[in-house]
């Protein structure tokens, strides 16, 4: 079994700086997107941010890209909140790109 531990920084805003993370969202988006790399078998060591952008610290296997784990946290949270139970806010979205720090 071959052993890996990458750690990357990455940064990432909402739509527009939009102040979309509100404190009643948060918990909400963050435990989903803790889920999700979960189940794509990378590692969350923390989450943060503020209203207009988030932080994550997170271990990637070498068989998924940056780009792509990117593109799946980013795409499938902003579905999950634009469908889930804060479906009747203004729709959330992600602003295009990532800053990435090794």
């Amino acid at each position: 079994m071959a052993l890996w531990r990458l750690y990357y920084h990455l940064v990432w805003a909402t739509k527009e700086r939009q102040p979309f993370i509100t404190v009643d969202i948060e918990p909400e988006l963050y435990g989903y997107i803790i889920g999700k790399a979960h189940a794509l078998s990378c590692i969350t060591y923390t989450i943060g941010g503020i209203e207009d952008h988030l932080h994550l610290i997170s271990s990637i296997p070498p068989k998924l890209s940056i780009a792509d784990f990117v593109q799946n946290i980013k795409g499938s949270s902003a579905y999950h909140l634009n469908h889930g139970v804060f479906s009747t806010r203004p729709k959330f979205g992600w602003q295009r790109g990532m800053v990435c720090f090794h």
